[in-house]
């Protein structure tokens, strides 16, 4: 399942492999005896070429989720440890590859390449305080599951962490739509810019800037938060 399926031609007793010599090289090391193949029969030398050109130029390119399914195949320890955090909020991880967006199912995320790179960059703590985050505040909402609208999260979590009772903060937010968060993000779009790392983007720093912009705005003087966020 994890390497799909090989492809040989059947002619004069000999199976000769079409596409996936690597991947039967790879069976062998693992002890593997056998493995599902798509089989042509009686191909001739320049049917096998033009079937091996046509197999790669169509290719099939797996999405972001089937990718995790499959890492999740083989007991990768990174996908096992996200797998347990969602499913320990409540959540699920969607069948259905949409990108970054979020699905109509508040309890269902789609955007799992955007919580690999969380997991990836600040570790179990951050991806499951910022999946905590969006669901606590925001969990009746379809947005909240957003890949922006996780990382802006994250964002957030990792450069106050040290500064902040995340706790509180949830408190403070919990009369703030995320409708609100989102039209302060907005108007942040055009008149910030920022110096973000290589799994951010501006999207998600709008994001963090406009969760910061609401918890400020219920606090005065010193117990205001200083805005790392700036450029």
């Amino acid at each position: 399942m994890a390497l799909q399926v090989l492809t040989v031609n059947y002619k004069d007793g000999i199976y000769r492999v079409i596409d996936g010599q690597h991947r039967i090289d790879f069976l062998k090391q693992k002890g593997r005896k056998t493995a599902p193949c798509l089989i042509y029969k009686d191909k001739t030398i320049e049917e096998e070429a033009e079937a091996f050109v046509s197999i790669q130029n169509n290719h099939y390119r797996m999405t972001a989720i089937q990718t995790f399914q499959r890492k999740l195949l083989y007991n990768d320890p990174d996908a096992i440890a996200i797998k347990n955090i969602v499913e320990s909020l409540g959540l699920s991880i969607s069948k259905n590859a949409r990108g970054g967006k979020g699905t109509s199912k508040c309890k269902e995320i789609s955007a799992i390449g955007v919580v690999q790179n969380i997991y990836k960059d600040g570790g179990e703590d951050v991806l499951y305080n910022a999946l905590n985050f969006v669901t606590t505040l925001w969990g009746d909402e379809k947005n909240a599951l957003q890949g922006n609208v996780i990382r802006g999260a994250s964002v957030f979590y990792a450069k106050y962490k040290s500064l902040i009772n995340i706790e509180i903060v949830m408190k403070e937010l919990k009369t703030i739509p995320l409708v609100s968060i989102m039209k302060q993000a907005n108007l942040f779009k055009e008149t910030r810019s920022y110096a973000i790392n290589k799994s951010d983007g501006h999207s998600s720093y709008n994001i963090a800037s406009a969760i910061l912009f609401a918890y400020n705005a219920k606090k005065r003087g010193k117990n205001k938060l200083p805005d790392l966020f700036s450029a």
